[in-house]
Parts: C-alpha cells; structure tokens; sequence
C-alpha cells in the first residue's frame, strides 16, 4: 500500500525511491523549472509521507532519509 505521484514537465529527472513499510507516499511536482533533478528517497516505517513542490538550487542532489512511523516531510521550493 506504497504510493509514489511524480509530475514533472522536465526532461532529464533521475529519481531513485526506495519505501519499505506500509502505507508510506512519496509526491514530487516540478512544473517549469531550469533545474536537473536528482534526488533520492529512501523511507522505512509505517505511515510516512514525503511532498516536494517545486525545485530550486538548494535540491540539487538532494537525499531524504526517513526512518520511523507517522512522519512527514513537506519541502517547498520556489523559482523566480
């Protein structure tokens, strides 16, 4: 019962996801950004939700680790 949700209108993202438990979600929009993505997302437990909206320099190569039970992470980033 994982879920993972990647829009993107960007060519050329590399996601490498990796949800082990039950129940965990894992969003990713970047709509109109100049930025490569790279990001990793590694999520253990149960309950846990990762979203990122948007994309700027500070993601690059960005990694979130997330390692317990009913969590959330919530990262907005915003381009001009």
């Amino acid at each position: 019962e994982n879920n993972i949700n990647i829009n993107s209108l960007q060519a050329g993202d590399e996601q490498v996801v990796t949800q082990a438990g039950q129940r965990n979600n894992y969003e990713y929009y970047n709509y109109y950004s100049n930025e490569n993505s790279n990001m990793q997302v590694n999520q253990e437990g149960t309950l846990n939700s990762v979203q990122v909206f948007g994309e700027n320099s500070l993601m690059k190569d960005a990694k979130i680790n997330q390692k317990s039970d009913f969590k959330s992470i919530v990262v907005k980033n915003y381009t001009k």
